[in-house]
């Protein structure tokens, strides 16, 4: 696709995020279209009589993966086409503030919980790894959970030089490069 770099699907500007769960009625066992929504996890589809679960009667917040960042982006890239027959794309990678946009409506709509359940598929799971420890505290939660159905992270300390040491460390540096304004040059001054 357009404007995907080696290490992601990258942005995907076909999405189209304002229609994705609308009209879509979960409680209704009969309905087909209702079954890809709830293929997204099955804690979506909460009340089907095979899938009971302790959060069925929580609220649910359902933040669909939008910026092609894992949640924690905080810049606007330009991909270049690299056969050169169409426009360069600029994508705002904004998972970030998107977290931070949910965590205020949250504080700012719903009654503070006691309990807290963090969960993603695939994408969304290393977002929720990487967001866990903040939403959890900026929520305040007596007791929060995580569910990460994909992974795991791997160790890669930025300010190392020892890609053998550690592989992951090209994949952490182009993510940092391509989502984020962070750079190694921030570990080392603190």
């Amino acid at each position: 696709m357009h404007g995907a770099n080696r290490y992601s699907r990258g942005p995907q500007p076909q999405w189209d995020s304002d229609n994705y769960v609308q009209n879509i009625n979960l409680l209704d066992f009969e309905n087909s279209a209702n079954l890809a929504t709830a293929a997204v996890s099955p804690l979506i589809y909460t009340h089907h009589p095979y899938n009971q679960f302790k959060t069925g009667e929580w609220n649910l917040v359902y933040v669909p993966y939008c910026t092609g960042d894992i949640y924690v982006g905080d810049k606007t890239q330009i991909y270049e086409d690299p056969t050169g027959e169409n426009p360069d794309l600029v994508w705002h990678h904004n998972g970030l503030r998107n977290v931070q946009s949910v965590i205020s409506w949250i504080k700012n709509n719903l009654q503070k919980p006691e309990q807290m359940l963090t969960a993603g598929c695939s994408a969304g799971s290393i977002g929720a790894l990487l967001n866990y420890s903040k939403l959890r505290a900026d929520m305040d939660v007596n007791h929060g959970y995580l569910i990460d159905d994909s992974g795991p992270l791997y160790h890669a300390p930025l300010d190392s030089d020892d890609p053998v040491a550690y592989p992951s460390l090209p994949l952490h540096r182009e993510v940092l490069n391509s989502w984020t304004s962070f750079t190694p040059a921030m570990i080392r001054r603190r």
